[in-house]
């Protein structure tokens, strides 16, 4: 008896470990993920889906998405319809961008790093800027250590920054999460 309820426990634990770090990329996984994150977002059949840079055809977002874990994961981000406009002329229905990490950045990927982090450090200078919900190595950063936590950050270890400047959900995220979402990953 004792035997056979090791097993099922092994079998749950394997089962949780690979659903949660190693599950498989899905667009319900990224549809799910923008639905708790953004305010209202719309996601219809008509929504583009681009994936580093390329966007997939509808009927391949499944094949392509499966290329890759939830883990490669280093940003995601959801472009309304109103937003869209300016960069993709043509689409109605919003785009959700997905880009996973690059494991050799290039020059412009590091460039733009290095952008968004010294844009990041000089905002923080400014005593009256309202934080948003800063999110660190999957990690919450307390309002009150956001400053020093960011300043922290050497810009050699950075894999990817994920800056939201429209508000999200602030159950998720707490309640600077109405003056956006940062996401920054280090190794």
């Amino acid at each position: 008896m004792i035997n056979l309820l090791k097993i099922i426990f092994i079998c749950l634990f394997i089962n949780w470990n690979t659903s949660t770090f190693g599950q498989t990329l899905d667009k319900k996984y990224i549809d799910d993920w923008i639905n708790e994150t953004y305010i209202n977002p719309t996601i219809s059949e008509y929504t583009l889906y681009i994936l580093n840079g390329n966007p997939i055809d509808k009927n391949d977002i499944n094949k392509e998405f499966i290329k890759y874990k939830t883990k490669d994961i280093s940003s995601i981000i959801y472009l309304r319809k109103a937003s869209l406009q300016e960069v993709y002329c043509a689409i109605d229905e919003g785009a959700i961008l997905i880009n996973t990490f690059n494991k050799k950045p290039n020059k412009y990927f590091k460039k733009d790093i290095k952008q968004k982090l010294n844009s990041l450090k000089k905002e923080l200078k400014i005593s009256d800027v309202k934080y948003p919900s800063v999110i660190i190595n999957d990690r919450i950063v307390d309002n009150k250590l956001v400053k020093t936590e960011i300043n922290k950050i050497e810009l050699k270890t950075i894999l990817d920054i994920n800056i939201i400047d429209v508000p999200v959900n602030e159950k998720k995220y707490g309640k600077n999460a109405k003056n956006g979402l940062i996401i920054i990953y280090t190794n």
